[in-house]
């Protein structure tokens, strides 16, 4: 036998011992010699994150080149802007701007809810859910009939659920008051408190603007922008 077979036949004789005897050794050797499989996902994160500061950028640059004016004056141009409660952002689209700035404020109500539940005695399950309405789901759903429709788009497609901040907040607040756990599914949560999905309440006002712009005289401003906007 020659030396380089005996080498081999000795070498894979001690690596079949070291794997039987000390296999997370060989497989962290091992594994350090081969290539990674791929960016990490904080690197997947960075970049994407890169991408919105460069089409902000972009979108700015290309605003400030238009010079764009109303009345004689010159419009400033800025990165992001808030329009009637609603948020807009040069680099994200409108759902993505609007729908935080609306769990932010809705959450702040949400507190202001429980202070106030808290004070008058309300432990009745019925009427804090009437107050959570009242005080809370009209701050969050805010302008959802022309910023939610990505979010519900996304949720009819799925699995019933937008996934997105105000999902959480909306269910979170029904499975406290339930007193359940925050894994109990969804639709379990909606039949109990007799609430429809928040995406499909959003859906509903959407189509009561629609129907509103239809109805409205032919030169309103209303009925020019939707028709403009469906073109």
């Amino acid at each position: 036998m020659s030396l380089a077979g005996a080498g081999g036949a000795a070498g894979g004789g001690a690596f079949t011992k070291d794997i039987a005897t000390q296999p997370h050794r060989v497989g962290l050797g091992l594994a350090s010699t081969l290539p990674p499989q791929g960016p990490t996902p904080e690197a997947m994160a960075g970049k994407q994150l890169l991408n919105w500061r460069k089409r902000g950028l972009v979108a700015v640059r290309t605003a400030e080149r238009a010079r764009l004016s109303f009345g004689g004056a010159s419009l400033a141009v800025v990165p992001s802007f808030k329009y009637l409660g609603i948020t807009f952002h040069s680099s994200c689209c409108l759902a993505g701007a609007a729908a935080p700035a609306r769990v932010a404020a809705a959450r702040a109500a949400m507190h202001s809810c429980r202070a106030l539940s808290a004070a008058l005695g309300i432990g009745a399950a019925p009427v804090q859910l009437q107050l959570f309405s009242t005080m809370v789901d009209s701050v969050l759903s805010y302008g959802a009939e022309v910023w939610g429709m990505q979010l519900a788009a996304k949720a009819a497609a799925g699995h019933g659920s937008t996934g997105c901040a105000a999902d959480t907040l909306h269910l979170g607040y029904l499975r406290r008051l339930l007193g359940v756990r925050q894994g109990t599914p969804h639709a379990v949560v909606l039949a109990e408190c007799g609430k429809r999905p928040l995406w499909l309440r959003w859906v509903m006002r959407a189509a009561r603007l629609w129907n509103r712009a239809l109805a409205a005289e032919q030169g309103s401003l209303l009925r020019q922008t939707v028709t403009a906007s469906a073109a």
